[in-house]
């Protein structure tokens, strides 16, 4: 095996390896642009109880409670 023989074995591996990670590449932007997708389409059952506690808040125009947040847990009293 000469030289040439090597390095043309050898672009042929790389030109293999190149179209299988480009092959990866496109399969992982796809699977990304569902999961945007998926995260567009988010429910209220899904927000966190912070944002649905925050959203109600903005809507009851500062209803009479006192409200204490602790870490991540709140306390309505």
């Amino acid at each position: 095996m000469t030289d040439g023989d090597a390095d043309s074995a050898r672009v042929e591996e790389l030109a293999a390896t190149v179209d299988g990670l480009t092959t990866e590449l496109l399969d992982l932007q796809e699977r990304v642009r569902l999961l945007e997708a998926e995260l567009e389409d988010e429910t209220d059952t899904d927000r966190s109880v912070e944002e649905m506690f925050a959203a109600e808040s903005s809507t009851d125009e500062k209803a009479d409670r006192d409200v204490e947040t602790i870490g991540d847990d709140i306390i309505v009293g």
